[in-house]
């Protein structure tokens, strides 16, 4: 003889784990590991972003990369932009070194946007930075220095990557240049 009260038991607890787990797999499984996102939950929550897929690991140039070297001189308590136009995904390779520390922003202002809009990647004060650098967005990117002594402070600056043209900000002026096509 069967005992079915032992069955019934055990099937309520076999059921709710099962709903359970439906449950993870649709709300957070789904959306985190593999973007799929059914329900919306995963958007809401962030858990998209999650997905280790990259979208844009290789993207092919039409132009050759270019090298610039740059040495700039800031004064006592003087600024400067230096910027380089860099297509959305386009990347590039920069280092840069200072006599003594200085107040760095490393930042990116999209093509067409509102006066004082902009993104900030990397800020503080130091006498050197190296990285890469991969543009969200069509625009200018690159980087404001601060002199916030009374003694001169050299800046050389060396970047690598695919942009057409660099922008210097200074004394209220901008002089742009373009970069030779070959």
């Amino acid at each position: 003889m069967t005992d079915t009260t032992a069955d019934r038991n055990l099937g309520w607890p076999v059921l709710a784990s099962l709903a359970g787990a439906a449950f993870l797999l649709i709300f957070w499984i789904l959306p985190a590991e593999h973007g799929i996102d059914p329900t919306g939950f995963g958007k809401l929550t962030g858990l998209t972003s999650l997905t280790a897929e990259e979208e844009h690991a290789f993207e092919a140039a039409d132009a050759k990369p270019v090298t610039i070297t740059e040495s700039f001189e800031l004064l006592g308590f003087e600024s400067l932009e230096y910027k380089v136009d860099l297509d959305e995904h386009a990347g590039m390779v920069f280092s840069w070194s200072a006599s003594a520390p200085l107040h760095y922003d490393m930042h990116a202002e999209p093509s067409g946007a509102e006066d004082g809009e902009a993104y900030s990647y990397a800020a503080g004060d130091a006498a050197r930075q190296d990285g890469t650098y991969l543009a969200e967005f069509q625009g200018e990117h690159g980087w404001y220095w601060a002199n916030e002594t009374a003694e001169p402070i050299t800046v050389e600056l060396s970047v690598t990557g695919f942009f057409a043209a660099t922008t210097l900000y200074r004394d209220g002026n901008a002089i742009s240049q373009s970069m030779p096509k070959e």
